[in-house]
């Protein structure tokens, strides 16, 4: 039986080391780095600002995953709280579609500003067969507001897939049912940019300087009404090559609406990006008899580069001949080896794990010779490498961040735990600013200084002097006895708790030798993981069974 397009791709005949293969499952018993469908499917819709986003499962899936981007909002902020039916032992025993269906009730009277609800499967309540299609429709005729349900349970794939199939969701229920009020021969789509840490914030001068109207975002800082419009822009421009490209094909087949994709990170690509988008708008506009736009983007770009490169001077004095792993995916796979070395900045070492065939190609291409692709990206693997190449700065995702740290080795985030947007002209002096704050703080000098037990009584006792006080208005304060509380509710709000699997594992990690194996889709495992290392600051070795459609059938 033939898969459907938005799982199956052809990017998987290699055998380049390093190279990602998106057939390749992930094996039960592995340490995976991936998470699930559940998961991808939040990552492209949580960010539409004005709408509910609700969790039909167990805690787990909402406690472990609410607010775990860092999307930013310039209006509403009702997408960053989470809500969950929070499915009980009896609920799952006798069907959970009753309370979704007064949760939802409950939640459009509660919030009548939200435009509408989002309703996500998890592997549970498909498990125990609650049809969430069928009591978003019913749910839809009593409140006020769009209704959608996003069938993607965590055991059907991976992140990728999610990411698709939220992307064939929009197409099915939003984009396409409403018109704008005004259309304009410069409408443009930004497709898989999802506004972390505010980068769409670097780039919409640039197009309204240019003359060009952003008609929808797809999904950074949108309104949902915004989406619904999506269907009359002139051209689509994919920002993330590998999230929603089915989106951007099917847009193509329905609407005849053309796509390129860009990237929008280094001086080099902005340029490159500003450029392509120009000469496409051109070709549509007027058949590229007039050079109208591509005329106003080459004066915009000498502007922007000359007070660009201005600014960037210190910094790159300051980074030129510093040394880089790199390891991250999506389109920053190859735009940050030219950000990096547009800073004089040198990469020893880059790898991948989410990326296309193509992302990762063009990364080899633009590497040095003499760098080497991240072939192991395990924990161990990536260990390795920063042993053997001993760079002086690992520009990655947070997941690596623990590890950089305990070699001692400086870390800049590039990935959506990063507080500072680096897109566009003014996301490129950001990064550079933050490259050199990472690269030259003084604590790595107090790092590789002398431990507490090699210093002599003298120094030490100036240390227990300057941290003395610390302690006591902590121990000072009254402990308030806690119970463990069922909860009775249709939907819950900013749950502040997470799940037993977490709390068990938790407890557990303690044993010497004790290696934790989860048994469910691998999501649960990649937000557990997630959750730990952050506590603990540093990586936890934890596997799981990452069952698939077929094995939890």
């Amino acid at each position: 039986m033939a898969k459907p397009d938005w799982y199956d791709t052809t990017e998987c005949e290699t055998h380049d080391a390093g190279a990602p293969k998106f057939c390749k499952k992930s094996e039960p018993g592995e340490g995976t780095e991936r998470s699930c469908a559940y998961d991808g499917a939040r990552v492209v819709l949580m960010p539409i600002t004005d709408a509910i986003h609700l969790v039909h499962g167990p805690i787990a899936c909402a406690g472990n995953s609410w607010d775990n981007r860092g999307a930013r909002s310039s209006d509403s902020q009702l997408y960053r709280r989470g809500f969950t039916t929070e499915m009980m032992q009896n609920d799952v025993i006798f069907g959970g579609e009753k309370k979704l269906y007064r949760a939802i009730k409950e939640l459009a009277v509660r919030y009548p500003e939200a435009k509408a609800i989002f309703v996500y499967a998890t592997c549970v309540t498909s498990m125990t067969g609650d049809d969430i299609e069928a009591v978003c429709k019913a749910a839809q005729d009593k409140v006020c507001m769009p209704v959608i349900p996003v069938n993607t349970p965590g055991f059907i794939g991976d992140k990728n897939i999610g990411n698709r199939l939220a992307g064939e969701t929009l197409l099915k229920y939003v984009i396409g049912t409403a018109e704008p009020a005004v259309i304009t021969d410069y409408d443009i789509n930004l497709i898989g940019e999802y506004n972390i840490a505010g980068d769409l914030w670097g780039m919409l001068p640039l197009f309204d300087q240019l003359g060009i109207r952003v008609l929808s975002c797809i999904s950074g800082d949108s309104k949902f009404e915004d989406l619904r419009y999506a269907h009359r822009a002139k051209l689509n421009v994919i920002i993330c090559s590998k999230s929603l490209t089915n989106l951007a094909k099917k847009m193509q087949k329905n609407y005849g609406i053309p796509y390129v994709e860009e990237s929008f990170y280094g001086m080099t690509d902005v340029a490159k990006a500003l450029r392509d988008i120009a000469r496409e708008l051109d070709d549509l506009v007027n058949g590229l008899e007039k050079r109208t736009m591509q005329d106003r983007v080459e004066k915009l770009i000498a502007e922007h580069e000359a007070s660009c490169r201005a600014q960037l001077a210190p910094y790159r004095e300051r980074l030129a001949g510093k040394r880089a792993v790199l390891f991250t995916g999506g389109v920053k796979t190859w735009s940050m080896v030219n950000a990096l070395s547009e800073l004089g900045v040198e990469i020893l070492a880059a790898g991948t794990q989410n990326s296309t065939l193509e992302d990762f190609y063009r990364m080899k291409a633009l590497m040095h010779k003499d760098a080497s692709i991240i072939e192991d990206t395990s924990t161990a693997g990536l260990l390795s490498v920063m042993y053997e190449k001993l760079p002086d700065l690992i520009v990655a995702g947070g997941k690596t961040k623990f590890l950089a740290l305990k070699t001692k080795t400086p870390f800049l985030d590039i990935n959506h735990g990063r507080s500072h947007p680096y897109a566009g002209y003014d996301g490129m002096v950001s990064f550079a600013k933050q490259l050199d704050l990472t690269v030259n703080n003084p604590i790595w000098k107090v790092l590789n200084g002398k431990a507490p037990w090699e210093k002599d009584e003298e120094q030490l006792a100036a240390d227990l002097l300057k941290a003395s006080g610390h302690a006591q208005m902590f121990l000072s304060e009254e402990m308030k006895s806690s119970r463990v509380k069922v909860s009775v509710k249709n939907a819950t709000v900013n749950p502040q708790k997470n799940s037993p699997a977490l709390g068990a594992t938790l407890a557990y990690l303690g044993i010497d030798g004790m290696l934790g194996l989860l048994h469910g889709a691998q999501g649960c495992s990649t937000f557990i993981r997630l959750q730990l290392s952050r506590h603990f600051k540093e990586s936890i070795a934890l596997n799981s069974t990452s069952m698939s459609e077929e094995s939890a059938i």
